[in-house]
């Protein structure tokens, strides 16, 4: 009995084996699809709605960003656009005196031009193209 029990063995190897490995396929296979659609899918069902409800609020925070960044932006620019204007009003005083200067010595041709044009219409005229 002890010298036959390895060719038991490998009988009961050769048929169980492909029984086994048939059963193991078709089940895991079917367990596998079953747990997809009755646990994953749902679930991702579940995340994809929530992700959608949250669309609008997501939308409405990113406006609400954009448009806060872009009262912040004017501020700036119009702070720059003061400080631009000033920096004009002081070359145009100061080529007044000079072309004063200018003119006293009757050198007409050497005046310097002044800045007249108007920041604030050029920004505005900008803004609306």
């Amino acid at each position: 009995m002890v010298e036959a029990e390895p060719a038991i063995r490998q009988l009961l190897k050769l048929d169980f084996e492909p029984k086994v490995s048939a059963t193991i396929k078709r089940t895991f296979r079917q367990t596998i699809n079953q747990t997809i659609n009755t646990e994953l899918l749902p679930m991702a069902e579940k995340q994809a709605d929530e992700i959608l409800q949250q669309y609008n609020q997501a939308r409405a925070y990113l406006e609400q960003t954009l448009e806060k960044e872009a009262e912040e932006k004017i501020a700036r620019n119009r702070r720059l656009l003061s400080e631009v204007e000033q920096k004009i009003a002081v070359y145009n005083k100061a080529v007044a005196g000079i072309n004063s200067c200018l003119e006293a010595m009757q050198l007409y041709e050497r005046q310097l031009p002044v800045i007249t044009c108007d920041l604030e219409a050029d920004a505005a005229s900008d803004s609306q193209v």
